[in-house]
């Protein structure tokens, strides 16, 4: 009979001991994906500052905060002043990127010229897929060259001058 006691007793045992992994198990998993979250939800390494992108999605606003963010590291003490194109930006649905677009004035106070700012942002991960800024005549501000130069730089072509009598 005392047999019969200790079996009886045994997989109430066993049931308790998987609650308990289980738990365990939930528990780790649940700070697992919390932490995993809070990692993409970073924007260009800083921190979201607690926002839960859950229960406020990232948005054409958000967008165009990464963007400013990213041409006032890139642009420096140059960048005077930086303001949203709001009828240029706006979320392409085909590519799934947002595009912001940003009007800015480069330069001194004193003497100053308009650029325009292009950024291409993935709202899955809030980072910046392309960027570049312009002058007002399209010739990019962060690198020595434009495409129009790497053309020059081909020479006349023999359609161009036959072209051109």
């Amino acid at each position: 009979m005392a047999s019969l006691l200790n079996q009886s007793k045994c997989p109430p045992l066993i049931y308790s001991a998987m609650g308990v992994v289980a738990i365990i198990t939930s528990c780790l998993l649940t700070v697992y994906v919390v932490n995993s979250r809070a990692e993409a939800a970073e924007i260009n390494g800083q921190a979201n500052n607690g926002r839960d992108y859950n229960q406020i999605p990232f948005d054409t606003y958000d967008a165009t905060n990464v963007c400013r963010e990213e041409a006032t590291d890139q642009l420096g003490a140059s960048l005077v002043r930086i303001l949203p194109d709001w009828h240029s930006t706006r979320f392409e649905a085909d590519r799934q990127t947002y595009l912001v677009v940003l009007k800015a004035d480069v330069g001194t106070l004193q003497n100053f010229e308009d650029a325009y700012v292009y950024c291409y942002i993935d709202p899955s991960d809030y980072a910046i897929k392309y960027f570049n800024a312009y002058d007002s005549k399209q010739k990019p501000l962060l690198s020595g060259f434009s495409f129009g130069d790497i053309i020059d730089s081909f020479g006349p072509s023999s359609y161009d001058s036959g072209r051109r009598h």
